[in-house]
């Protein structure tokens, strides 16, 4: 679900929290081995409620992303405002190519070019682990 972060910021956070679970405390992480992904920039998104139109925009717009207990989670900035996705694992599905790494959500689609590709495949394997240990426990 793509959030308007700046319309109401501690509801929607809280809604990220809900949909995704909160996030991984520093000890959490470290005994995972769960430090979300390396930076990625986005470079397109279909079927979006608000109207974002990267083809058009000069500036870069970066994010990386964060794995929680029940799903992912990335943030950005595009003019001036913040946005969240946040999404389950059952309902994400992902493919990757050389330079292009592809998510779609349950109600969009998001293109990502790949900056460094060994963090981007160790970011993956992360990504199968978190998804398949959630499949495991339900």
């Amino acid at each position: 679900m793509l959030l308007d972060i700046n319309n109401d910021p501690e509801a929607n956070h809280k809604l990220v929290d809900e949909i995704s679970g909160k996030a991984f405390s520093w000890h959490q992480r470290l005994v995972s081995k769960n430090f979300g992904s390396s930076k990625y920039i986005l470079k397109s998104i279909d079927s979006n409620s608000f109207e974002i139109n990267l083809h058009e925009y000069n500036d870069v717009v970066s994010t990386n992303f964060d794995l929680r207990k029940n799903g992912i989670v990335f943030f950005f900035r595009f003019k001036q405002q913040e946005f969240a996705e946040s999404c389950i694992y059952e309902k994400i599905t992902i493919q990757s190519s050389d330079r292009i790494f592809v998510i779609q959500t349950d109600k969009n689609l998001y293109k990502f070019e790949i900056i460094n590709t060994k963090k981007h495949l160790s970011f993956i394997k992360n990504l199968f682990n978190f998804k398949n240990n959630k499949k495991l426990k339900s």
